[in-house]
C-alpha cells in the first residue's frame, strides 16, 4: 500500500505526477526479461532459468553497451563484475519486446528540404490553406516558402514523440545549413494541455511552455523559443539573465479548423491585392488609451505617437484617450463608437495601451468579443496592437481570445496583432511597444520591413524576461504593412517654390504643386489622383480627469481641405480656398498627400509641415449665397421615403462656389448629421471635394445596424463664409438585408445558330465581399433544365460575368426555344441576397 498526504496551505492542490519504487527481486528467466541495477558492494549475480541463448548486457552507458559472457552452472548463469556499473539486462531468445505496428509512415527527408527564405510548420490537417498561402507568398513577394508538418518534424527529429525542441532543431538545421531562412510561421492553434486533457484539443502546433507554470507572471508561452538560433540556446534559462536574441522572425495564427485556415488566408490575400484597399487609411495611425493610474497609459501612448507624429510626418496620428470622454455609471459609449470607428473606417495600424483581459479592454468594457463579432471592416484592416493584460492568450484550449478572434473573423477584425498572452507589466508594455516603432518607422533598402522582422526587432530591442516572452505576433510574419511604397512631394504654392512660400491665410485661394517620386526621382509612369488634406495647427485639449488629474495634449484635428486632383506623368496641381474657420495666430499647419495610379497597383504618401497658417486675406466681393445640397442613401436613384437596409451608406453632394467649411474651429459650422433625435455626428471627416474641384464634393458616411423603422437624417452644412443650409429626408429600414443586382443582361440574345454559349452580366452593391452566384436555367414549361454555383472572391469590381455554355447541361446543346433564367447572388459577409429573372431566346 502506497499513501501519501498533502499539507495544504492556503488556496491550492496537489497532483501526483509519479511514483518510482526500488524493490529487490530474484534473478530468474522464467517470467520473462530482466532488467535491475547494481546494489552497493554487489560483485557477482547468478541467473536462473538461463540458456546459452541468453543474452546479457552491461547497459549503464546506453551509447555505449558491453556485452557479458557468463559462466554456465546447471540452468544458472554466474558473472561478475568489479565496474561501477549499475544497471544491466538479460533475456532469451524469444523473450525480446516486439514493437507494436501503428501504422506506416511515408517517406519523408526534412534533412534534404530545399533551402527557404520562410518556413509554414502547420498540421496535417490545414495543408491546403498553408499551402495556399505559400503559394501565394512565392507569386506575390517573390519568397521561396516550404509547408511542413509537426508530424513529419516530430517522425524525422523525434523519434515521432511530440516535442517542441524537436521543432526548434529542425529550424536551426534549415537556418544554419542554408543561412537563408527569415521567417517562421505556426498554421495552427496550440495549447498549454500537452496531453489533451481538456475538453477540446487545440494543440496542432505546440508552443513553447514555462517552466514555471504556477506564478501569474513570470509564467508564460512563447514562440521566441523557436527563433533562437546561437548555439548556446537550446536549453532556455527561464531569467532575465537568461534573455536571448531572436535570429527569425516567428509569427502564428491560431486556426482550429481547415475553414478558419481558408478564413484567415483570403484576409491576407484580400489586405494585399484588392484594389478597394487602396486610400488615405493608409496614411492613419490610432494611439488609444486608457485611463487612471496616474495617467501613465496616456503618457506611454502619447509619447510614442509624438515619436511617430515626427519621424514619419508623412502619417497622419490620431490620439483617443479615454479621460477625453464622459463617463456613465463606469461606462463611456462615446470613447467605445470611437474605439470601433478606428478600426472599422480604416486605420494603418491601431494601438491601445492600458488595461484588459482575454475578452475586453478596460474595465469600462469600452471593446468587448461582442464588439469582434460585429466589424465587417473586410478590407480595411489594421494591424492591431495591445499593450495589455492577455487579450491574445491563445494557448488556452477551453477559451478563443479576444485577439485569436480578431485574428479569425473572416471579414473584418485585424490582418495581424501584436499581442499579450499572459498578464504583463506597464513598463514592459511601453518597451515593448516603443520598440516595434523604432523598428516599424525604418525602411530597409527603400522599404518597410515585413512583420518578422519587424517583430525579432522588436524583441531583441526590449528584453525584459518574461515580461517580453508573454508577447507574440498573431499573423503572418511575411506580411508587409500596407505602408504606401512611394513618396508625394510638394514643389509650389501659388507657383513659388518651397523656400519663398506665403502663409496660408483665411479666404485665401492657393494652387498646390506637387509630383509623385520613385527613389527620389519623378515618376513619369504614375497617373492617377492624388489626395489632399490640409490641416490647421495643433490644437490643445484637456482631459476630464475622472481617475487622475486632468492632463493636456495636442492634437491636428482642424481639418481645413480635404480634396483630390488628377496627377499627369506624374505631376498635380489642386486647388483650394482656406475657410474663415481657423485659428488666427501663426504657426505650423500641415499639408498631407496620398495617391493612387490609375490601375490601383501602386500608391504613394508624402507630408509638407513647414507651411504657416494664421491671418486673414482682405475680400473684396464675400459669397454671401448658402451650399446647394442633395441627399441619398446607396446611391443617386434615392428618392425621400424610400425603404433601405440595415446599413445603409449616406451619400451627400455639397456645391458652393467658395467650397464647404469642415473646420471644426469657431462654433456652429460644422457638417452635422442629425439621425432622428440622436446626438449630432460631425462629418467633417467624411467630406471630400470631388476631383479637380474645389466648388463640389460628397459626404460618404456608412449607418450601420439601424433598427427597423421610420427615420430621418437631417444635414447641416456651411460653405467657407459660413453661409449655411440644412436639408432632411426621410427613409425606412426593413429587417431585410439584401444585395442590389442592377443592370442584369446576357449577350448575345437571341443566341444564333453555330453559338454555344452566352455572357450573363450584372452589377452589384457589395465590393470588397466574397460572394456566391447560382444560375438557375428552366424551360417555359418550368422544367428546370440547369443549375450551377459560382465562386467570386475578394470582389473589387461593380460588373461580374457567367459564362452560360449552351451545352453543360449534360444532354447536348440546349434546344431552341425561351427559356427563362434565375440568377441569384449571395454574400458570405452577412447571407443576404438578391435575386433577378430574365428571359433568353436560343434560335437554333
Amino acid at each position: 500500500r502506497l499513501s501519501f498526504q498533502f499539507n495544504e496551505s492556503g488556496f491550492s492542490d496537489g497532483y501526483v505526477d509519479y511514483a518510482h519504487l526500488v524493490t529487490e527481486k530474484s534473478l530468474d528467466l522464467v517470467n520473462g526479461e530482466l532488467i535491475w541495477y547494481k546494489r552497493d558492494g554487489e560483485e557477482s549475480y547468478k541467473i536462473s532459468g538461463g540458456a546459452e541463448t541468453t543474452w546479457i548486457w552491461n547497459i549503464s552507458d546506453p551509447l555505449s553497451v558491453i556485452s557479458i559472457q557468463p559462466e554456465t552452472l546447471g540452468n544458472d548463469l554466474l558473472f561478475g563484475s568489479t565496474l561501477e556499473s549499475t544497471k544491466y539486462v538479460a533475456l532469451n531468445e524469444g523473450q525480446e519486446s516486439i514493437p507494436i505496428f501503428v501504422k506506416k509512415i511515408a517517406n519523408q527527408n526534412l534533412h534534404g528540404l530545399a533551402a527557404a527564405d520562410g518556413i509554414i510548420i502547420t498540421h496535417g490537417n490545414f495543408l491546403a490553406p498553408a499551402q495556399r498561402l505559400a503559394d501565394f507568398r512565392a507569386a506575390h513577394d517573390g519568397l521561396l516558402v516550404e509547408v511542413v508538418t509537426v508530424d513529419q518534424i516530430f517522425n524525422e527529429f523525434s523519434s515521432g514523440a511530440q516535442d517542441v525542441t524537436a521543432i526548434r532543431d529542425f529550424i536551426k538545421l534549415q537556418y544554419e545549413k542554408y543561412s537563408q531562412l527569415q521567417y517562421v510561421l505556426f498554421f495552427g492553434d496550440c495549447s498549454f494541455d500537452y496531453k489533451d486533457r481538456s475538453l477540446r484539443s487545440t494543440n496542432f502546433v505546440p508552443v513553447y511552455e514555462s517552466r514555471n507554470s504556477l506564478h501569474p507572471l513570470w509564467s508564460y508561452s512563447s514562440d521566441d523559443y523557436f527563433g533562437f538560433m546561437d548555439a548556446e540556446e537550446g536549453d532556455w534559462t527561464e531569467t532575465q539573465a537568461g534573455d536571448h536574441t531572436m535570429e527569425i522572425g516567428i509569427g502564428r495564427i491560431p486556426i482550429q479548423t481547415e475553414e478558419d485556415g481558408e478564413a484567415v488566408v483570403n484576409k491576407i490575400i484580400r489586405y494585399q491585392t484588392n484594389r478597394l484597399g487602396y486610400g488615405n487609411w493608409r496614411n492613419k495611425i490610432t494611439f488609444i488609451a486608457d485611463d487612471g493610474d496616474n495617467n501613465i497609459h496616456q503618457q506611454d501612448a502619447n509619447m510614442m505617437a509624438t515619436y511617430v507624429d515626427t519621424t514619419r510626418k508623412e502619417l497622419n496620428v490620431n490620439k483617443l484617450f479615454l479621460d477625453a470622454y464622459e463617463q456613465d455609471q463606469n461606462k463611456s459609449p462615446q470613447a467605445s463608437s470611437a474605439f470601433l470607428d478606428a478600426i472599422s473606417r480604416g486605420n494603418l495600424i491601431v494601438n491601445f495601451t492600458g488595461h484588459g483581459n482575454e475578452g475586453q479592454l478596460t474595465h469600462e468594457d469600452i471593446f468587448n468579443e461582442l464588439m469582434i463579432s460585429d466589424l465587417n471592416n473586410n478590407i480595411l484592416m489594421p494591424l492591431f496592437i495591445t499593450a495589455t493584460c492577455q487579450f491574445g492568450n491563445y494557448d488556452n484550449p477551453n477559451q478563443v481570445s479576444g485577439g485569436e478572434q480578431m485574428v479569425l473573423l473572416p471579414y473584418g477584425g485585424a490582418v495581424a496583432l501584436i499581442t499579450a498572452t499572459r498578464p504583463v507589466f506597464s513598463n514592459t508594455n511601453y518597451q515593448l511597444n516603443e520598440a516595434f516603432y523604432f523598428s516599424a518607422m525604418q525602411k530597409e533598402n527603400g522599404e518597410y520591413k515585413r512583420l518578422g522582422d519587424i517583430m525579432r526587432e522588436t524583441k531583441n530591442n526590449s528584453l525584459a524576461g518574461a515580461g517580453n516572452r508573454n508577447y507574440a505576433l498573431l499573423g503572418d510574419p511575411m506580411l508587409r504593412i500596407a505602408f504606401p511604397r512611394q513618396e508625394v512631394v510638394l514643389t509650389a504654392i501659388n507657383g513659388k517654390p518651397l523656400d519663398q512660400l506665403d502663409t496660408l491665410k483665411t479666404f485665401g485661394k492657393y494652387k498646390v504643386s506637387g509630383e509623385v517620386q520613385a527613389e527620389n526621382n519623378l515618376d513619369s509612369k504614375f497617373s492617377g489622383v492624388v489626395s489632399m488634406t490640409v490641416f490647421d495647427k495643433p490644437s490643445k485639449f484637456q482631459t476630464l480627469g475622472d481617475e487622475s488629474v486632468k492632463e493636456v495634449y495636442e492634437q491636428r484635428d482642424v481639418l481645413l481641405f480635404q480634396g483630390q486632383a488628377t496627377v499627369t506623368e506624374g505631376k498635380f496641381d489642386i486647388e483650394f480656398v482656406v475657410p474663415k474657420n481657423i485659428d488666427y495666430s501663426f504657426g505650423e499647419g500641415k499639408l498631407n498627400f496620398y495617391a493612387v495610379n490609375n490601375t490601383t497597383t501602386v500608391d504613394a504618401h508624402g507630408e509638407f509641415s513647414e507651411i504657416i497658417v494664421g491671418g486673414s486675406e482682405k475680400v473684396v466681393n464675400p459669397d454671401r449665397s448658402a451650399p446647394d445640397i442633395d441627399i441619398f442613401l446607396n446611391d443617386t436613384t434615392f428618392i425621400s421615403g424610400q425603404v433601405v437596409g440595415p446599413s445603409p451608406i449616406l451619400l451627400v453632394r455639397l456645391t458652393d462656389e467658395s467650397g464647404i467649411n469642415t473646420s471644426n474651429a469657431g462654433f456652429g459650422n460644422e457638417l452635422i448629421l442629425t439621425l432622428n433625435d440622436t446626438e449630432p455626428i460631425v462629418l467633417n471627416n467624411y467630406y471630400s471635394a470631388s476631383l479637380d474641384t474645389y466648388q463640389e464634393g460628397w459626404v460618404s458616411y456608412p449607418l450601420d445596424n439601424l433598427e427597423p423603422g421610420r427615420y430621418q437624417a437631417t444635414i447641416d452644412a456651411s460653405d467657407i463664409f459660413n453661409n449655411s443650409v440644412q436639408q432632411t429626408v426621410e427613409f425606412f429600414i426593413t429587417e431585410e438585408n439584401s444585395i442590389k443586382l442592377t443592370e442584369v443582361m446576357s449577350y448575345p440574345n437571341p443566341i444564333m445558330p453555330g453559338i454555344n454559349e452566352t455572357t450573363i452580366s450584372f452589377k452589384h452593391d457589395r465590393l470588397g465581399e466574397d460572394l456566391q452566384a447560382f444560375l438557375t436555367i428552366t424551360d417555359m414549361q418550368g422544367n428546370k433544365i440547369l443549375t450551377e454555383t459560382y465562386r467570386f472572391d475578394n470582389v473589387s469590381e461593380n460588373t461580374l460575368q457567367i459564362v452560360w455554355n449552351l451545352a453543360s447541361s449534360g444532354a447536348g446543346r440546349i434546344r431552341k426555344g425561351i427559356y427563362i433564367y434565375r440568377l441569384k447572388v449571395q454574400s458570405k459577409v452577412d447571407n443576404s441576397a438578391g435575386d433577378a429573372f430574365r428571359r433568353v431566346v436560343i434560335l437554333n
